[in-house]
C-alpha cells in the first residue's frame, strides 16, 4: 500500500473512530431520557392505581351501607 493510500486509510479509521464516539454519546443520552420517561409513566400508574385504591374503597363503603339499610327496610317490611 502507498503512503498516500495508507493516510486515506488512516483519515477513514479515525473518522469511523469519531463517528462511533458520537453515536455512542447519543446513545447514552436518549437512554438516560428513556429511563426518565419509563420513571415518568411508573410514577402515573403508582397514582392511578392509589386513586383506584381510594376510590374502590369508597365504593365498598358505599355498598355496605346500602346493604344495611336494604336490610333495615326488609326487616321493617316483614314486621
Amino acid at each position: 500500500m502507498n503512503q498516500e493510500t495508507r493516510e486515506h486509510a488512516e483519515r477513514l479509521n479515525q473518522e469511523t473512530r469519531e463517528h462511533a464516539e458520537q453515536l455512542n454519546r447519543e446513545t447514552r443520552i436518549l437512554i438516560e431520557a428513556l429511563h426518565d420517561d419509563v420513571r415518568g409513566v411508573a410514577d402515573g400508574v403508582l397514582q392511578v392505581n392509589a386513586r383506584l385504591d381510594r376510590l374502590e374503597q369508597s365504593v365498598t363503603e358505599q355498598f355496605e351501607q346500602h346493604d344495611k339499610r336494604l336490610m333495615r327496610l326488609e326487616a321493617n317490611r316483614i314486621k
